[in-house]
């Protein structure tokens, strides 16, 4: 397990590749637009009007204008599918919201106001490092939960019996991220419900990962879980925006006194965010259901792609396309370590491929990312060098 102070694996394993990495098949984010792309959805001038303005330090919580709009943004994607007889969640304000520089800093800021000296935490994995590894340098424990493969059921599942089990008086906060990273997997209307419920009986704190959960391919994924005064949301613009350079992440929740606490630490920390990045992210919230819907139509035709992959290497590849999210898990079937196997196709081909044992998973798994325009001349590079290679295995 890293240290809260060390590279994260994945970055770290990236930055000792060796040679030029020209394609990322396990980017996790939709595509980027540009900043030309952004500003022509400025409907209402706020750039215009922008311009004017000093840039002074911005607001300790968050524009208002902007906490709005994520409030909004919640609200929306929470009740959007809810069935008529499903009790919609309680309004969302901007007072309920606190932004900071990217969601690295609102999961650091929750971690630190929540964990206590022999609290536990409890987190599914395989999982993105930093929901892991921020636990033991505050004097928690972690209690970690596997994501199983189900061949029957088909896909990753979220065992929330074990959830149920693992539960206790001594458990903090529980973690839950859906779509999840890296396996893609989602839960269920009747999951989701069943997660509250054990929360609420506990008392303790919950904290939802919905970095990806506007980007549903079937069915919604829709929560009330801010309906619980322990429940937090953090979502950023990097991921379903695709828009890792406006550095916008944000943290949502009823709980008074834990606003002060997250408040308190941002003003320690990047004291601010961006005004500029501000301004982008309002406008991005404002047109949010275009981006969404282009970074499904990607992921949609990517998946399509990926299957006609798997077709021409059967014996490589095995996986089971996302429901929801821009990830999955690949697994390959090669004799090779998976890390070999990916440094080799890396140093070969220029194509990126992060192995599973990054974020906790042990086996010949690595992450697919599903957001990106350049997927198919990816996979095609990728094609090439598997059909001319007789180290496939």
């Amino acid at each position: 397990m890293p240290s809260a102070s060390s590279l994260p694996p994945h970055i770290a394993y990236t930055r000792a590749l060796a040679g030029d990495i020209r394609f990322n098949l396990s980017h996790s984010c939709g595509q980027a637009c540009s900043l030309a792309e952004l500003t022509a959805m400025d409907k209402h001038g706020y750039l215009k009007s922008f311009a004017d303005q000093p840039l002074d330090y911005a607001s300790v919580q968050g524009l208002p204008l902007l906490r709005a709009k994520i409030a909004s943004f919640h609200q929306s994607i929470n009740e959007s599918a809810q069935p008529s007889s499903t009790k919609q969640l309680n309004t969302l304000s901007k007072e309920s919201v606190v932004t900071f520089s990217g969601a690295q800093e609102a999961l650091m800021g929750i971690y630190q106001s929540l964990i206590r000296p022999g609290d536990e935490v409890v987190v599914f994995t395989p999982n993105y490092p930093s929901l892991t590894a921020m636990v033991a340098p505050l004097g928690g424990k972690l209690i970690e939960i596997p994501i199983t493969s189900d061949k029957q059921i088909g896909g990753w599942q979220f065992d929330i019996e074990q959830l149920a089990a693992n539960v206790n008086e001594r458990t903090r906060l529980v973690v839950i991220n859906a779509p999840h990273n890296p396996t893609g997997a989602t839960l269920s209307q009747a999951q989701r419900r069943e997660v509250l419920a054990i929360v609420k009986a506990c008392g303790c704190y919950l904290l939802s990962d919905d970095v990806t959960q506007p980007l549903i391919y079937d069915s919604a994924l829709a929560h009330q879980y801010l309906d619980y005064d322990k429940a937090i949301s953090v979502s950023v613009m990097s991921k379903s925006f695709g828009l890792g350079g406006v550095r916008i992440g944000w943290a949502v929740t009823r709980n008074h006194q834990l606003l002060e606490r997250l408040m308190a630490f941002k003003a320690s920390h990047s004291i601010c965010t961006s005004r500029f990045d501000e301004q982008l992210a309002i406008i991005a919230l404002e047109n949010h259901q275009l981006i969404v819907e282009n970074t499904i139509a990607i992921a949609k035709q990517n998946i399509t792609r990926f299957a006609q992959c798997v077709d021409m290497f059967p014996d490589l590849f095995e996986w089971h396309p996302p429901s929801a999210g821009l990830l999955t898990l690949v697994k390959v079937n090669t004799s090779q370590p998976i890390a070999q196997w990916c440094k080799n196709i890396a140093e070969h081909t220029g194509i990126l491929l992060l192995p599973s044992e990054l974020f906790g998973l042990n086996g010949p798994y690595f992450r697919l990312g599903l957001g990106q325009e350049n997927f198919g001349a990816a996979l095609s590079t990728l094609e090439s060098f598997l059909a001319s290679s007789c180290k496939v295995k």
